[in-house]
């Protein structure tokens, strides 16, 4: 019966639009699971995203200019009107309380930016979605906060996913359930379909460090102990496109076993913290010298690029 409703008022913009809002609000009272995107959202915002969605023909449904975001109990819904203004809203997975913000946003082939202004109901974290960078994979369109395509090119290097779900939005549909991805994203395409913002956290081919310091404390280090942190300064810094948090492994074809991560960095020089693992058990362990490499490489490390 509600199907059939659905059809006869889709002629009537006015009258479907507070007809889909009620739906909505009927299932989420009902306690019943959603079956689209606009029955997901808090009530209080129904109204706004349900005027957006009405829609005479499925080809109108997919043209709706919506993006939602989903990461653990966190949910995102970014939805743009023609007329140059923008609703952003965050909720989490009790449909409770949340935060809306409003405005103008400016568009073009390589960046979207929102007028987003904080208040005090704000997090520091909402500020990420300011500017966004879109991109294709296949059909599917993506909004990636430029804020955090350090995080992403970093998914992208070793996992060839896009990483956690709060450093994105993905085109939706209103009338469907929003698309659901693995644990850590969607698959991405080649390098060189990724967009020129992206492009330059992703190494076109691996690079490879070697070790030419020791900090004091990894000097004085006792040796003898089975596992432990070392820092240690490498050969390559952000003129080879080295950065904050990037990870780093010992080659497979190297005795040691090791994962580490990228600290402080200089035009040709970088501080990495080293961890050290067992490349067998009860295996002598390798430990930091100066002439050792670290590469970019995931599929080097044995494992460890999921550690």
């Amino acid at each position: 019966m509600i199907n059939l409703l659905r059809l006869l008022m889709r002629p009537y913009p006015l009258a479907y639009s507070a007809f889909l809002s009620v739906i909505a609000c009927a299932s989420a009272q009902s306690g019943e699971l959603p079956t689209s995107l606009l029955e997901s959202i808090p009530a209080q915002w129904k109204p706004i995203v349900a005027r957006a969605c009405v829609a005479r023909t499925p080809e109108q449904a997919a043209s709706v200019d919506v993006y939602f975001s989903d990461y653990l109990d966190d949910r995102k819904l970014l939805l743009f009107g023609a007329d140059g203004s923008y609703h952003l809203m965050y909720w989490d997975e009790s449909n409770t309380g949340g935060r809306l913000y409003g405005g103008t946003y400016q568009r073009n082939n390589e960046r979207i930016s929102l007028d987003l202004a904080m208040n005090a109901q704000s997090l520091g974290s909402d500020a990420n979605d300011a500017e966004l960078v879109p991109m294709r994979i296949g059909a599917q369109r993506f909004l990636l906060q430029e804020e955090s395509l350090n995080d992403i090119g970093t998914a992208i290097q070793w996992h060839q996913s896009l990483g956690e779900g709060r450093d994105y939005f993905v085109k939706a549909r209103c009338d469907q359930l929003p698309p659901a991805f693995a644990a850590d994203g969607p698959e991405v395409p080649r390098r060189s379909d990724l967009p020129d913002a992206l492009k330059r956290f992703v190494f076109a081919k691996p690079v490879d460090a070697h070790i030419v310091d020791l900090a004091d404390d990894s000097r004085s280090y006792d040796y003898t102990q089975r596992d432990g942190e070392f820092l240690v300064r490498v050969d390559k810094g952000s003129n080879e496109g080295f950065r904050l948090n990037m990870p780093l492994c010992s080659p497979r074809r190297t005795p040691q076993r090791w994962k580490g991560w990228v600290g402080d960095t200089r035009a040709e020089t970088s501080d990495v913290r080293i961890v050290i693992h067992e490349r067998k058990p009860g295996q002598a362990l390798v430990f930091p010298a100066v002439g050792q490499m670290l590469t970019t490489s995931a599929g080097e490390c044995d494992g460890l690029e999921s550690e």
